[in-house]
């Protein structure tokens, strides 16, 4: 697996920077909403599909560039429990068909030798033809050693901590243990176990919330909104956000407070 490789920042070289200010390194981990793929496409005037469209091919640049400078894991947001309830399965069905043509694709055409593909998310509200497809790119690229990468889809964060409290309830039944639960013992059974938490979330798009996504995992992770559409996003974009990162102060909730510039 690739080494983190540091990315240079013009703010280094400034003249104000604080003596003794080191850089965070680039994230392990980084999770990504690229959200505004519809209302960029009704900008443009084009169907939704395309919007779609022109967001999976930014998609493919960001997870080759992430990559190369040695990210490790990389978790997306394709499509939310409530996007699917509430859509409709005529709208599940054409966007969940369009999307599994065009990762395959992808993989098939250049990267199903290098990355490891892992499915989060409530997949017994997904088609199951999707399902099954999904499935096999799993089983074909768990020994590939590239960067993980991660589809969140039929995703939810309270799904995901409730589905992973009533295992561990099952679990604890079966077993007979009358015991306090441990955040150890309860992050075993979550969607990203073995997997760890984003250092970075970018949600496109300019809208500052969550919506739900990786509840139980961004305690500390650091936070980018930038204004465009997906579509519009640019690995150039990407680069900046990477720089911005490592520039910022992070305590954990510690006292140690450095400024960087």
């Amino acid at each position: 697996m690739n080494q983190l490789q540091p990315v240079e920042h013009p703010a280094l070289m400034h003249p104000n920077r604080t003596i003794g200010a080191t850089l965070n390194p680039l994230p392990a981990h980084i999770a990504i909403i690229p959200d505004g793929n519809s209302r960029w496409a009704r900008a443009h005037g084009r169907l939704p599909v395309d919007g779609y469209k022109a967001g999976l091919r930014v998609l493919e640049n960001i997870v080759e560039y992430a990559d190369s400078v040695g990210v490790q894991y990389l978790t997306a947001y394709f499509a939310s429990r409530d996007n699917i309830m509430k859509r409709g399965a005529a709208w599940s069905r054409v966007f969940f068909e369009f999307a599994l043509s065009t990762i395959k694709q992808y993989f098939n055409k250049s990267a199903i030798d290098r990355y490891q593909v892992k499915i989060i998310g409530d997949l017994s509200s997904v088609p199951d033809f999707v399902r099954h497809e999904f499935e096999q790119l799993v089983e074909r690229t768990k020994n590939n050693t590239g960067l993980v990468f991660t589809i969140a889809i039929a995703y939810t964060g309270k799904f995901e901590i409730l589905h992973a409290v009533n295992t561990l309830i099952k679990s604890r039944v079966r077993d007979g243990i009358d015991m306090p639960v441990s955040a150890e013992e309860l992050a075993a059974h979550m969607d990203l176990h073995g997997i760890p938490p984003p250092e970075l979330l970018i949600r496109s798009s300019g809208q500052l919330r969550l919506s739900g996504f990786l509840l139980w995992h961004l305690e500390y992770t650091e936070l980018a909104f930038p204004q465009e559409f997906w579509p519009d996003f640019t690995v150039e974009r990407f680069k900046e956000l990477l720089m911005d990162y490592q520039l910022r102060t992070r305590t954990f909730g510690s006292e140690r407070y450095v400024q960087h510039a």
